[in-house]
């Protein structure tokens, strides 16, 4: 059986977890042109903490018998790479956040009754504010983007995760567990 990881590394939690208590000044991302949709990169910035930014780039992986380009979720602490300001908005935020939810899935895929894969992924960041939610979703395998939503209840407009039990060759299946990590 083969086993891929692909969740927030420890370090990038350790952030995460600095977070409830202070407020999000705001957030930097491209310009939504008809969705809420952008590519790359985030910019995050909480009071009293440097600007970090969630960053989806491709590496390659093992993705259910073949080598891909696989986009993996990171936090970083410098921008990953040149960008264009001119593309770029700052949408204040100005929220405490009181928590942050850590939306993990493990992706199983079968051959019949066999277990082939076992793959551990960070879907979404969900912060809790008062009244809200703010959410940045990480889109499927192949897609470097990132799906921002605000308002309430946000992890009702996430993929279900019956949808990956659909569209496998004939004698294989899959299996999404989704589970909530609360960080307070």
């Amino acid at each position: 059986m083969t086993s891929i990881d692909i969740r927030l590394k420890p370090h990038e939690i350790a952030l995460l977890k600095q977070l409830p208590g202070k407020k999000l000044e705001y957030i930097v991302h491209e310009r939504f042109l008809n969705t809420n949709l952008v590519y790359f990169v985030v910019k995050v910035k909480v009071e009293t903490i440097d600007p970090f930014y969630f960053y989806s780039c491709t590496e390659k992986l093992d993705y259910y018998g073949s080598t891909e380009d696989v986009a993996v979720m990171s936090i970083v602490s410098e921008p990953p790479f040149e960008y264009d300001q001119l593309d770029l908005i700052e949408t204040p935020i100005n929220e405490t956040i009181h928590s942050i939810d850590l939306v993990q899935e493990n992706q199983q895929e079968f051959c019949g009754d066999e277990q082939e894969y076992d793959n551990y992924v960070t879907r979404g960041i969900i912060f809790n504010f008062d009244d809200s939610q703010l959410s940045i979703e990480k889109s499927i395998w192949f897609s470097e983007s990132f799906v921002i939503g605000r308002g309430t209840n946000l992890i009702e407009a996430y993929a279900p995760v019956s949808d990956f039990g659909t569209d496998w060759a004939p004698g294989h299946s899959g299996k999404c567990i989704r589970t909530i990590e609360t960080l307070k």
